[in-house]
């Protein structure tokens, strides 16, 4: 109940209309299958016989009525039989627990006692006698549909047996719409469910709810189209490419509403024996809408500098201004006329360059995410500029999906103000405008050279853990040095392990050293040309960092902006404590590079239950609940420690000599950085907001919650970088923390350079 008040927030909308927004209105042929009312009166009678009792006994007469309902439809466009349900589902896709629908719309009539797979269930039906309960379970339903990975919405009716009334409950990524109350007792009513339930019934592929460039073949495996023949295709056909390609599931956030990101591993679709291709209902092809190239609406400065808020007064003092100053932040009703153009253009111009590589890539990475609109396309146009480099994924391609023209009219419903709050449903809060509230999202398919694997994998292998650390801070650096952007989200999820690891190349590390130091960086260079073993640093990536949708422009005024700053678990110490204490302050490398260490770190307690001790056990315990305070206390214990603090017999004793380098360094670079804030009376107000992760977000399910700061918070956040200080301080100020990240880099690439040093001697002593 509270995850999905988290996920939900205000996101519940009532659209009287909503039913021919999604299904389209009733055709001349869907009204001749409208059965005569007075043939379903003794079905609308014997369901009402059964209210006020348990709600077992209302099943079969709203089975029946249903039945009776599509009864004139003829079978071969009868879409949906609806079953009563009497076993749980047979998969369990949010981890949620078993779940059992009371009733269940399949394409075939499910038998007394057979269990089948929430990617055969097309409507869940709930039957619950307090609206609170049954809208619950009914969005219970709904996030497990979506998690099967096909559907644009997940469709779910709700009929209260007290009351009467029969409830349509439409479960989109950014938000959910239901109809008004039928009150199956009143004629009114009675028609508007006859006329629902018959084109819920009819409808097919994307009608359905279904994603038109996905399906799930004979085997349960979910196939994405890349060929022109069923629908368009996502990426550009080659003469070695299949229509199809499987997704092989590597990892996903759970969630109803939010991003909702899922990573594949995509291989060709080979038919098993006896199995025929996937294939669709040849009868709905025409409706199929083309999954779209990305449109930039603005040019990329313009982007950057909206996705951070930016403003004139803090620029940095020794860059000149920009020529075109960008615009004020969008308001509300801006933001989703404008999603809606995007999602809606069919101008797009094709993204070329991906054929080649798709030949030679044996298997490569499909994310599929919702991301919140505007800042959908911050991921690509980062990962672009780092593609390639040390401790970075290598973007083949990132697409935005067509999406179905009643998501559109959704969002025209918000604007139009012909939507209203379900407050007999959910009275979650009543505060903000519905425009306000309304978050809208963007699917985009991401496709990756790089296959990455769970760090957790190097648990086993100190050395590379040690390597993968490294690599994922010069990723981070990459990022910060030549695109001035911090990534604000690194977790377990975004830092990945390549299986091998692979060689550097002369030309890969002067792209390295190159992209780390445009601007000059003597130290380095000097290490690099001096020292072989900190050269051979960069000879190995075991690891990449990926996921920059939260990215900001670091040095620049933002607003508390949209996404987080950081999971609480994987926050650095001295971020977490103003989380604990309600405050706001700046997120900087030094953050990020300090994210690298506990994700790891993390892993390593998880991996070895049998050898934690007592201590050990209470850090873990502590890094997977919502008390900040506890999760404080564990870090702080952990800054204390000396090199000699650990026991032999221990989850951290295999790679301790990592830990006992890099975490002393991580709290004194902390301790500069807030000698550096007091210096210039950086504000640290309780009443300013937080940037990060809602409270709750102490597992990793947090990563599901929809992001905070959409629109309706700009006008209510006002947590300026100016503060107490003036233009002229900011420029000094950003200087130092600058000045304050190179030597973070080199100290921390020093220790993990001693560190590797120990686990290579260690690995030759236990080889002799």
């Amino acid at each position: 109940m509270t995850q999905l008040k988290l996920e939900i927030g205000d996101a519940v909308f009532m659209i009287d209309d909503i039913v021919d927004i999604l299904y389209g209105p009733l055709s001349k042929e869907q009204v001749s299958w409208l059965p005569d009312q007075r043939t379903l009166s003794e079905l609308y009678e014997a369901l009402e016989g059964a209210s006020g009792g348990p709600e077992r006994h209302s099943y079969h007469p709203l089975r029946e009525l249903f039945a009776g309902i599509t009864s004139s439809m003829p079978s071969d466009q009868r879409m949906v039989v609806f079953s009563v349900y009497d076993r749980t589902v047979e998969d369990r896709p949010d981890g949620s627990g078993n779940l059992k629908p009371d009733l269940a719309g399949t394409k075939d009539a499910i038998q007394p006692q057979q269990r089948v797979p929430w990617r055969l269930i097309i409507y869940a039906v709930e039957v619950k006698d307090l609206e609170k309960n049954g809208f619950i379970q009914s969005l219970t339903y709904a996030r497990c549909m979506l998690e099967v990975g096909d559907k644009w919405f997940a469709p779910v009716l709700y009929y209260n047996q007290v009351s009467q009334s029969l409830y349509g409950v439409f479960v989109t990524r950014f938000g959910v719409f239901v109809t008004s109350a039928m009150d199956l007792v009143a004629s009114e009513g009675q028609k508007a469910c006859n006329k629902m339930i018959l084109r819920m019934c009819s409808a097919s592929c994307w009608r359905a709810g279904l994603e038109p460039s996905k399906l799930i073949d004979d085997d349960g495996r979910l196939c994405l189209s890349r060929g022109p023949k069923l629908s368009p295709s996502l990426l550009p056909p080659t003469k070695l490419a299949k229509s199809w390609l499987t997704l092989d599931h590597v990892a996903q956030r759970i969630a109803a509403l939010g991003r909702a990101t899922r990573v594949y591993r995509c291989d060709e679709w080979t038919p098993t024996p006896q199995k025929r291709q996937p294939s669709d209902n040849p009868r709905t092809i025409s409706h199929k809408t083309e999954p779209a190239e990305r449109r930039l609406l603005v040019d990329a400065e313009q982007r950057a500098a909206a996705a951070s808020r930016r403003s004139a007064r803090t620029l940095r003092a020794d860059q000149p201004a920009p020529g075109k100053q960008p615009e004020a932040s969008p308001t509300p009703e801006k933001s989703i006329q404008a999603w809606i153009r995007l999602i809606t253009d069919a101008s797009v111009k094709s993204n070329a360059g991906s054929a080649e590589l798709l030949r030679v890539a044996p298997g490569f990475i499909c994310k599929s995410a919702w991301l919140p609109f505007p800042r959908h396309d911050v991921d690509e146009q980062v990962v672009k500029g780092l593609s390639g480099l040390h401790g970075c994924p290598v973007l083949v391609k990132s697409v935005v999906a067509r999406h179905p023209k009643s998501f559109a009219k959704l969002g025209e419903r918000i604007l139009s103000g012909k939507a209203r709050r379900s407050t007999d449903l959910w009275k979650y809060s009543t505060t903000g405008s519905l425009v306000a509230v309304f978050q809208p999202r963007v699917h985009v398919y991401s496709f990756y050279q790089s296959v990455g694997h769970p760090i957790r994998r190097l648990a086993n292998n100190p050395r590379s853990m040690a390597h993968a650390v490294k690599d994922t801070m010069l990723g981070l650096a990459i990022s910060f040095f030549k695109q001035r952007r911090i990534h604000r989200d690194v977790t377990k999820t975004n830092v990945l392990t390549y299986e091998p690891h692979l060689p550097m190349s002369e030309d890969d590390i002067r792209a390295t050293v190159t992209a780390l130091a445009s601007s000059g960086w003597p130290e380095l260079e000097g290490l690099l040309e001096n020292d072989s073993g900190f050269k051979q640093l960069f000879r190995e990536r075991h690891a990449f960092v990926n996921d920059f949708e939260h990215s900001v422009l670091w040095n620049v005024n933002r607003e508390v902006s949209v996404a987080r700053s950081g999971t609480p678990e994987y926050m650095s110490y001295q971020l977490l404590v103003q989380l604990a204490y309600g405050r706001w302050r700046i997120h900087t490398l030094l953050d990020d590079l300090e994210s690298c260490i506990w994700v790891p770190f993390h892993d390593i307690l998880d991996a070895f239950p049998e050898l934690r001790s007592q201590a050990e056990q209470a850090m873990l315990t502590s890094f997977a609940t919502d008390d900040y305070t506890s999760i404080c206390n564990s870090k702080s214990h952990l800054l204390r420690l000396i090199p000699t603090d650990y026991q032999r017999n221990s989850a951290l004793a295999s790679t301790w000599p990592l830990w006992s380098r890099l975490i002393p360094i991580a709290n004194s670079l902390q301790q500069e950085m807030v000698t550096a804030l007091n210096k210039y009376q950086w504000p640290l107000s309780a009443e300013q907001a937080t940037d990060h992760a809602p409270p709750g977000s102490g597992s990793s399910q947090a990563d599901a919650r929809p992001e905070t700061g959409g629109p309706q918070d700009a006008q209510q956040r006002a947590g300026s970088l100016a503060g107490a200080t003036t233009t002229g301080d900011l420029a000094v100020l950003f200087a130092e923390l600058e000045k304050l990240s190179r030597k973070a880099i080199i100290c921390y690439l020093l220790a993990i350079k001693d560190a590797i040093k120990v686990f290579e001697d260690r690995e030759r002593s236990a080889a002799i």
